[in-house]
């Protein structure tokens, strides 16, 4: 398909969505010049580029059916013209705008294999927006709840509103008892009932309005950490630790008891505690000595707030411990249900669910034990702080210092200084469960990912001719010997290589280095002569396509299963489907492709399963294939079927690596052959030479 220039509109439009700002009058004047030279589509912005002295701003043509939609907004060239395209509110539509401001929606399906993406990748420019790496989950949390300062302001308004509506209350009772109950004056009472009625009509709207800018503010803060997290957590760099999914899962789960402190205690603490000096100062203003009675008693249950937090410090510690062993157990145990009941070891797993569970309940029962101790006191203070204040009142009118309805006015806003403290109570106990929480998530945040953030990546200029690996070794976490090493080892475009060797002698870590999974603990892997690392990943997955001996299906339908990325057209994705005979097992179910799939494809048989992610490598069309054991669990007439299947789609120029035990896969159609044992290469057929075998005990991993 021949590609023409995108116009100078569009691609100013491009380049300041991206917040590229360039004068439009200085950027119409180079394009105008690189015009009159000719050139080819991307050679001319390249120029273009360099010209607006844009340094390190790097273009790239990508096809439709490998780009990572969240790249969007973008310019696409689409039936011989350029358009601006970006998400639309449906998730399988696509909204395009042309030169002419006409705007259409469109279908994947209908850009599959029509259309180009112009990537403009600029290094100030974090493509994610998600720089979330070795930073503190509360910190994060915190600067997306303070980004904007216009909720705090609202809720403070109407919390002083709503607060400076009590003390009215409280004047109204003062006003009933000392000048209406008198003199019985009914039209004094009707004209304060008629103004406390607007002052709670006022309340009630002001508090409903609140706890919605809260809810909101809770709800946007959600979805945009919530969205880092997973990111994140997508991006972890694999091989370099021993992940344990039930860790992994109580530190995501973490963080929604994080979220819910942070956007509901806090900001209550924050808005609500203040006023309690407020009231006590009226109080003295109103109440006199009445004020000193609560200021004693709203310090005494300051203390108790702060003796819980400390008492229930070390049992929270140790309860969440425990509740994080429970759930690894459970996350191992449904992983591994068919082996446990195969094996007759549901006893030894009863066994540790009961001794961890014991555990759980036991710190449960002291923390809750703790919290109700510390509920019950400050409830008590509160009625002693009543009585106490009462005692306080009659004495002083007794004196001649105060009035019925000044004891009123008081006890009315006494009532709302210890709720503040009982709430601060019930915040700093929950904090002790929300600390381990954070660090849990801080955990999680701390872990390497495969790539940094602040990492100025690279643009393939063309597709993928060359795979090599330089001194490369690889080792496993803890392991004292490496897994795989080679001093050199080089494929190009048109290579058909099959890896043979024993289990566990390294076929597989070799593939996943290739395909940018592993990375070399030494050397590096190139390709193209660019340290893969340096490759944006979004590109390297047009490039590179991966199928793993253990084939990975989701929850959802077949068809979902057979495009994860949803970016290929469903027409294209069933031919290949039914060349692979997915068909014949698919349309054994009344649903056809549209099957329910159960999470890691529960039903299918491995066969099943691995044909599913051929489907997978098939569909996204690669320039280097690595394949892992492809042909795994099949029976004969499958695998032949698979075989042809495969060499129909894997153009000459592609480069093609499959690990097997089976020394005649792809017989006649394979030109090299690999032999590897104990981490090393032991032939290279191409070389037509053995390779020097190093010796298995002294492959130690140095320091």
């Amino acid at each position: 398909m021949e590609i023409y220039n995108i116009s100078k509109d569009l691609l100013h439009k491009a380049l300041y969505q991206k917040g590229i700002r360039i004068p439009k009058q200085l950027f119409d004047e180079e394009y105008d010049k690189l015009q009159e030279e000719n050139l080819p589509p991307l050679k001319s912005l390249g120029l273009l580029c360099n010209n607006l002295n844009l340094r390190g701003t790097r273009l790239s043509m990508i096809r439709w059916d490998r780009l990572d939609r969240r790249v969007l907004p973008a310019p696409i060239f689409f039936n011989n013209q350029w358009w601006m395209a970006d998400n639309s509110d449906e998730e399988e539509k696509i909204k395009i705008i042309n030169e002419d401001e006409e705007e259409q929606e469109v279908t994947s399906e209908q850009l599959f294999g029509n259309c180009y993406v112009l990537w403009i990748k600029h290094p100030k420019i974090s493509m994610y927006k998600n720089n979330i790496g070795n930073k503190k989950i509360s910190k994060i949390i915190l600067k997306e709840i303070f980004k904007s300062k216009s909720w705090l302001t609202n809720c403070i308004i109407a919390s002083v509103i709503i607060n400076t509506l009590v003390i009215f209350t409280s004047l109204f009772s003062m006003q009933v008892y000392d000048r209406v109950v008198p003199t019985l004056a009914f039209s004094t009472l009707t004209t304060l009932s008629f103004g406390m009625l607007i002052a709670i009509a006022i309340s009630f709207v002001l508090k409903v309005l609140r706890s919605r800018i809260i809810e909101s503010l809770a709800a946007e803060v959600d979805d945009t950490v919530s969205l880092k997290i997973f990111d994140h957590l997508l991006k972890l760099k694999m091989g370099v630790d021993n992940f344990s999914l039930g860790l992994l899962h109580a530190q995501v789960s973490s963080y929604e008891n994080i979220r819910r402190f942070f956007s509901g205690n806090v900001i209550f603490s924050i808005v609500d505690l203040p006023f309690a000096f407020l009231f006590i100062a009226f109080i003295y203003l109103v109440g006199h000595d009445m004020g000193i009675v609560y200021t004693i008693f709203f310090g005494i249950s300051l203390i108790v707030g702060l003796f819980s937090y400390f008492l229930s410090k070390d049992v929270v510690r140790k309860q969440i411990t425990q509740s994080n062993e429970r759930e690894g157990l459970l996350v191992d145990s449904i992983r591994g249900l068919e082996t446990i009941r195969t094996n007759n070891a549901n006893w030894r797993f009863l066994f540790k669910w009961k001794g961890i569970n014991s555990s759980v309940s036991k710190y449960s029962y002291k923390q809750r034990d703790v919290g109700q101790l510390c509920s019950s006191i400050i409830s008590g203070l509160g009625t002693m702080a009543y009585v106490s204040a009462i005692i306080v009142g009659v004495i002083q009118i007794a004196n001649g210092d105060l009035t019925t309805g000044g004891i009123v006015a008081s006890t009315i806003v006494g009532s709302r200084i210890i709720n503040p403290v009982a709430q601060l109570a019930n915040t700093l106990v929950r904090w002790q469960g929300v600390s381990q929480s954070i660090a849990l998530v801080d955990g999680l945040l701390n872990k390497e990912t495969e790539r940094k953030y602040e990492q100025d990546l690279l643009l393939l200029e063309k597709s993928v001719t060359k795979i090599a690996l330089a001194n490369a070794k690889f080792f496993y976490p803890e392991s004292p010997t490496y897994s795989f090493y080679t001093p050199e080892l080089e494929f190009n475009s048109g290579d058909r290589v099959l890896i043979l060797g024993s289990i566990g002698g390294g076929k597989s870590t070799l593939l996943k280095m290739l395909a940018g999974i592993y990375r070399p603990n030494e050397g590096m892997v190139k390709i193209n002569d660019i340290d893969l690392w340096e490759v944006d990943p979004i590109q390297l997955s047009t490039e590179i396509c991966y199928l793993s001996q253990d084939s990975q299906l989701f929850k959802g339908t077949l068809r979902d299963n057979l495009s994860l990325s949803g970016m290929v057209a469903p027409d294209y994705v069933s031919k290949i489907a039914n060349e692979l005979g997915i068909n014949q097992f698919a349309y054994k179910s009344p649903y056809g492709f549209d099957m329910p799939v159960q999470e890691g494809g529960q039903g299918l048989s491995g066969g099943q399963k691995q044909l599913v992610a051929l489907n997978r490598v098939i569909s996204s069309n690669p320039s280097v294939w690595l394949l892992d054991e492809p042909t795994t669990s099949m029976d004969k007439l499958t695998q032949e079927r698979v075989l042809a299947t495969l060499k129909s789609y894997v153009k000459p120029s592609d480069i093609l690596i499959v690990s097997s035990h089976n020394d005649t896969l792809l017989d006649g159609y394979i030109n090299r052959v690999i032999n590897i044992g104990d981490g090393n290469i032991i032939s290279d057929s191409s070389l037509r030479k053995p390779v020097t075998r190093i010796n298995k005990n002294i492959k130690l991993k140095l320091a």
